[in-house]
């Protein structure tokens, strides 16, 4: 079978052309597809930082609130201060759930789990009678560091995306 050739000039310059060029317009066509890609990921990339860094620092605020009301109540006893720390409580265990739906790894999510337990831990120190402010003390101590922690992981996991 012969492949069917031009008969001037002005045809091999074309097919010469559309030899040269079909291959760069496949190689933009391919960069730009790619492009596309990466530019979608940045923007999930962004999104997922931002969504993160804002829950991140709300459970740092949420514990700050609890760790001032517990002392509160430490000291006064008072019915309204322990609502307060209860809504704090409340709050911290919301963003605490909207974290653990953000996060991937297995290390960040078991992070967010010892917080959980942390802050259970201060509130049944909360609730007891006695002298439990060594206990207390240590639950909000263990609190702040295990949320440190998650806030370390989450940032290791954007880092890494």
């Amino acid at each position: 079978m012969r492949w069917p050739r031009p008969k001037s000039l002005h045809g091999f310059l074309l097919l010469g052309l559309a030899i040269i060029a079909l291959p760069l317009l496949l190689a933009m066509l391919n960069a730009t597809v790619q492009m596309r890609r990466l530019t979608l990921a940045s923007q999930r990339l962004v999104i997922e930082s931002v969504q993160t860094t804002r829950l991140t620092q709300s459970m740092f605020s949420r514990i700050a609130s609890l760790d001032r009301a517990a002392r509160l109540y430490r000291v006064m006893g008072s019915a309204t201060v322990l609502a307060a720390y209860r809504e704090h409580d409340a709050a911290l265990g919301g963003a605490l759930r909207e974290l653990r739906g953000v996060l991937r790894g297995s290390a960040a999510l078991a992070a967010v789990d010892a917080v959980e337990r942390a802050r259970q831990d201060v509130g049944a120190a909360l609730q007891q009678p006695g002298d439990t402010d060594a206990t207390q003390e240590s639950g909000l101590l263990a609190l702040a560091d295990t949320a440190a922690h998650v806030a370390v992981l989450s940032n290791r996991q954007l880092d890494a995306e």
